[in-house]
Order: structure tokens, then sequence, then C-alpha cells
């Protein structure tokens, strides 16, 4: 009887630990994902852009993943077409409502800053902020794909 007893206290404990520390991993964050590039206003002036849509054959992607990298996809077209970063893969943080994208091939090293809103679980907007986080010119509407 004390044998099941223990056994029993031992199968218990070793469950609860299991459940534990399946809980502790790190909670995902709303920004992760992959993310498609629908529409932006590309500066004219330093306080004028023009609107625009990227075609449904064009595809601009950019990827966050859990470890903090980023990667640019490009489908039926070239970075230089749609004005985003155009750099390929790099990092990213994201601190209050701010993402910071740094990448080997950007002309900053201290990387591009963007003020993030969430217009609901699956469209985001991202609009380009100097080191100072002053808005600057520019947004970028992407979809959740």
């Amino acid at each position: 009887m004390v044998n099941v007893r223990l056994s029993l206290n031992g199968l218990l404990l070793a469950l609860f630990l299991l459940a534990l520390m399946s809980c502790s991993h790190q909670a995902v964050s709303p920004i992760q994902g992959s993310w498609r590039l629908i529409s932006y206003c590309q500066p004219k002036t330093d306080s004028t852009c023009t609107p625009m849509a990227v075609p449904n054959d064009k595809i601009v992607l950019l990827n966050l993943n859990q470890k903090g990298e980023f990667k640019e996809e490009y489908k039926n077209t070239l970075p230089i077409h749609y004005a985003f970063l155009g750099c390929g893969n790099g990092t990213f943080t994201l601190e209050d409502s701010y993402l910071l994208i740094k990448a080997p091939c950007m002309s900053s090293l201290s990387g591009k800053l963007f003020k993030t809103t969430f217009l609901d679980n699956n469209r985001l907007i991202l609009n380009p902020v100097t080191d100072n986080r002053t808005l600057q010119t520019g947004e970028f509407m992407l979809e959740r794909q």
C-alpha cells in the first residue's frame, strides 16, 4: 500500500512538473509571423507622400520570427519597386509600439525604426520614425498571411 501511494505521488509530481515546464516558454508577440505588403505611401517631400497599392500578382513579404530574425521576400517584383527595406535578412526588436529592423546592408548601423499600429489581428501599419521617434513621411500597410 505504501509503495502504491509513493508511486502515485511520484507520478503526480512528474505530471505537475511537466505541465509547469510546458507553460514556461516565451509568449508569442503579435508582430511575429508573415506579413504581406498591401499598400504604402511613397514619400514625395518631407511632408507629402503618394498612396500606392501593390498589385495582386506582385508579392512583398516581411517575415518576423520568434528568434528576432526578419526576412524579406519578393515574388514577381524587385525590392526597388516598393520602397520597403529591400535589404534581405536581418534582426528585429519590438519595444512598446516601435519596431527596429537591422540588416547588414543598411546604410545606418542603428537600423530602421517604425511606429507600429495594429488595426486588428490581421492588419498592421508601419510608419517610419527618426531615432528620437519623430514620425517621418510614409506608411506601409501589411496583412497577416
